[in-house]
């Protein structure tokens, strides 16, 4: 993973009472809005080492809760309380902060591009964004879990897939220089209580993978997206992900946004499912010191997932079995 590129930390929400704590890449980091935008420290004060998260946004300026010392967005200590002048050679550690899409992004190493959003999704109305969660596992096993529709039967069983209605399917997989795909024909629609939500229908589902870190799920009917969801992820460490979220439903009726809310009450289960295996998958592999590395014929996204971390464009499969969903 480039620490150059740009992850999201904070919902700007979570900013509006004072900073908040962050963490990327194994580093905490204090984030806050201030009158010239969003800024990003390292986490410790250079004085004497106190949380500057603890302390309070004064302007543009974080200010250190032990003896008011105030930072700014690019790290430069712009006053000291005792002092009637403050030494320029005083900074933090700063880190590039920008916003879109209702978060706050950070890059940990600069390099010469600056932020550029993510491409958006088709606008379909009805959107809603879901609270972040930090889940023990690593981006990778994070994202394939996101994207995977083969533990969907036995870990989600009833909410998302039924073991007894597996449907004998062939999936597409596509991929350019820092994404890949797989596409589900609608054969594939999931049999669970989510998918009645949407009727009867069936819809042609795509699962996607994007860099640096963003896992989409989409559902085509007609060639439409009718329900949608992205998935930011950021490392906070080895083995821990945050994820934000956004849910989106066609439609801006009142049954739409009953629907919304329906599916964000399910998947939070569904959720604590993936957190409980996830945490007992990353325990087993510190415990036993190694990360298998077997990726078997139906794991379509993993080695374009793994190929897109180290920075590299995915390959395309030259043979993609039927599977059973």
């Amino acid at each position: 993973m480039k620490k150059s590129a740009w992850y999201p930390v904070a919902a700007t929400r979570d900013l509006r009472a004072g900073p908040a704590k962050a963490q990327l890449f194994g580093t905490p980091l204090v984030i806050w809005r201030g009158e010239d935008g969003y800024g990003a420290l390292a986490d410790i004060c250079p004085h004497r080492g106190a949380p500057l998260s603890e302390g309070c946004v004064d302007k543009a300026a974080i200010a250190c809760p032990y003896h008011g010392w105030r930072f700014g967005p690019d790290g430069q200590c712009v006053a000291m309380p005792a002092l009637a002048e403050t030494p320029s050679r005083i900074r933090a550690q700063a880190f590039a902060a920008a916003e879109h899409d209702g978060l706050v992004f950070v890059q940990m190493e600069a390099s010469r591009h600056d932020f550029a959003p993510p491409p958006p999704q088709q606008d379909i109305a009805s959107a809603t964004r879901e609270d972040s969660v930090t889940i023990r596992a690593s981006l990778a096993d994070m994202a394939e879990n996101i994207l995977d529709t083969t533990h969907t039967s036995v870990v989600h069983a009833g909410y998302l897939r039924q073991a007894t209605r597996r449907q004998l399917v062939q999936p597409e997989v596509r991929c350019g220089a820092d994404w890949i795909e797989v596409v589900y024909p609608e054969s594939a629609t999931p049999s669970g209580l989510v998918s009645r939500l949407f009727g009867t229908d069936c819809y042609e589902i795509t699962d996607r993978f994007r860099a640096p870190g963003i896992a989409e799920v989409e559902y085509r009917r007609n060639g439409r997206i009718e329900f949608a969801s992205r998935f930011y992820l950021s490392p906070a460490s080895d083995n821990e992900t945050r994820i934000f979220s956004r849910l989106s439903i066609r439609g801006t009726s009142l049954l739409s946004q009953l629907k919304v809310s329906i599916v964000r009450a399910m998947l939070r289960r569904v959720v604590s499912e993936d957190e409980e295996i996830l945490g007992l998958v990353t325990d087993n592999v510190e415990r036993f010191g190694r990360r298998p590395g077997l990726i078997a014929p139906q794991d379509f996204l993993r080695a374009g997932i793994d190929a897109i971390l180290r920075g590299e464009a995915p390959e395309r499969s030259d043979h993609v079995p039927q599977i059973y969903v």
